[in-house]
C-alpha cells in the first residue's frame, strides 16, 4: 500500500486560520480598549470661561434650587436679600460680609453640573472660597488655566456699594 504525499493545500488553510484568529484578536483589542484621553488646554479654558460666564449672567431669581434660589434656605434665612443679584454678585456679597464658608457652599450648589474630570478652585481677592485647600492640589497637573473677572454690587439692606473684587477661577485636569 502506497501512501499519497500530503499536498500543500493544508498548509494554506492552517496559515489562513492563524491569520484569521490574529485579526480577530486585534479587532477585539481595539474595540474593547479604553480610549486614551489627553488633557487639552482648550477644554480647560472653555470650562473656566463658562463658569465665569454662568456665574455672572444667571440671577438668583432664575435659579430653581431649594438652597440657593428665591424661597430657598438662604432666602428664608435672609442671607440672600436681592433676587436681582447674579450668582457672582451674591458670592461677592458673601465675601464682603465675611461669610466665606457660606460662599463656598453657595458655589458648590451653583456648580453642581460641572464635569467631575475638572478640578476647580475659586477665590476672591486671593482668598480661596471653593473647595477646601486640602482637597485638591494643582501641583502635579499638566494643564492649569486661570480666568478672572471683576465683581461689585450693592448691599440691599443699607444700599451700600461694595467691591470691586478680583474673582478668579482655576481649572486643572
Amino acid at each position: 500500500m502506497h501512501l499519497k504525499p500530503l499536498s500543500r493545500k493544508g498548509y494554506y488553510f492552517i496559515f489562513d486560520a492563524f491569520l484569521a484568529i490574529f485579526l480577530i484578536i486585534v479587532a477585539f483589542t481595539i474595540f474593547f480598549s479604553k480610549p486614551v484621553t489627553v488633557p487639552t488646554k482648550s477644554r480647560a479654558i472653555s470650562t473656566a470661561n463658562d463658569i465665569i460666564s454662568y456665574l455672572s449672567t444667571i440671577r438668583i431669581e432664575d435659579v430653581n434650587d431649594p438652597f440657593i434660589g428665591v424661597g430657598g434656605v438662604l432666602w428664608n434665612s435672609s442671607d440672600i436679600t436681592n433676587p436681582k443679584n447674579t450668582l457672582l454678585q451674591q458670592i461677592g456679597e458673601f465675601y464682603r460680609l465675611d461669610k466665606n464658608e457660606l460662599a463656598g457652599i453657595f458655589i458648590e450648589k451653583s456648580l453642581i453640573n460641572v464635569p467631575k474630570q475638572f478640578n476647580i478652585k475659586i477665590s476672591i481677592s486671593g482668598v480661596p472660597l471653593y473647595p477646601d485647600e486640602d482637597k485638591y492640589s494643582d501641583e502635579r497637573s499638566e494643564i492649569l488655566v486661570k480666568s478672572r473677572a471683576v465683581v461689585f454690587g450693592e448691599y440691599m439692606p443699607t444700599k451700600e456699594m461694595w467691591g470691586p473684587y478680583s474673582f478668579e477661577v482655576e481649572v486643572w485636569e
